[in-house]
């Protein structure tokens, strides 16, 4: 696994370096609306569109709130990182509660576990996004993959770079084309609105970032200093770096 080193001073550090590791550079596609199959999902032999789950409520409060019901629908989407069309709900009769859907964008996944099936995902795409394959650590690994996958030739036309990873899934996203890919690390991935992660690089091909945090020799604030970096690589955070799209310290 490839991992580069970036430090915030000189050499010369005061303090022990802590490390944040990346997790690999993903694909990603953006979210669509566009009819799509009726099905999806391929587990032990069948074919269906998802779980549906069935919860039963004891002594519940708020059943004939619509505005409740309609929160929490938007919460439970929220909580699920999915990106929501429409809700409807329809009030029944006195007491007899609040029916509601929440519609949702959809994209069938789009397989990249191995690189015959990331190779063959990249032929398909419309579009390629990701960073400049000259200047960018993501970029340039990207563009090392799409050689030795032997599709760079093949799919020159179809390239998007842009400056850095983050303008890269900004300008994917505004596109709105439900066929482009793109490939940048996590972070930036999980940071932009319009596109979703869809799974990290195949093993042969995927790369982590290793951010070290350092102190320089004539740091003023030496105490602060190190504070905020125990603060960052601390255990209280470790649910947010996941969240943001770290792997483990």
């Amino acid at each position: 696994m490839a991992r580069l080193n970036l430090v915030a001073a000189n050499k010369e550090a005061r303090a022990p370096r802590v490390r944040a590791t990346e997790r690999p550079v993903p694909v990603i596609v953006p979210v669509s609306n566009d009819d799509q199959k009726d099905h999806f999902i391929n587990k032990n032999g069948l074919s269906y569109a998802g779980s549906h789950l069935i919860i039963d409520l004891w002594e519940a409060e708020g059943l004939a709130d619509r505005e409740r019901i309609e929160t929490a629908l938007i919460d439970a989407v929220t909580a699920a990182g999915a990106t929501l069309l429409h809700i409807h709900l329809h009030t029944f009769e006195e007491g007899g509660g609040i029916s509601g859907v929440a519609v949702l964008a959809g994209q069938p996944p789009v397989a990249v576990a191995t690189p015959d099936a990331l190779r063959e995902s990249l032929r398909k795409a419309s579009a390629i996004y990701f960073p400049d394959p000259q200047l960018a650590t993501a970029g340039i690994h990207f563009m090392k993959v799409l050689q030795k996958l032997g599709v760079a030739d093949e799919l020159a036309d179809r390239l998007r770079p842009h400056p850095n990873g983050a303008t890269a899934m900004k300008a994917m996203g505004l596109s709105k084309d439900p066929k482009a890919i793109g490939c940048t690390q996590v972070t930036e991935i999980l940071s932009t609105p319009g596109v979703q992660l869809v799974g990290d690089l195949p093993k042969a091909h995927e790369l982590a970032t290793v951010y070290t945090a350092v102190l320089a020799k004539r740091a003023r604030q030496v105490d602060m200093a190190q504070a905020l970096v125990a603060l960052m690589a601390s255990p209280a955070l470790a649910e947010l770096r996941t969240e943001l799209g770290f792997l483990p310290v």
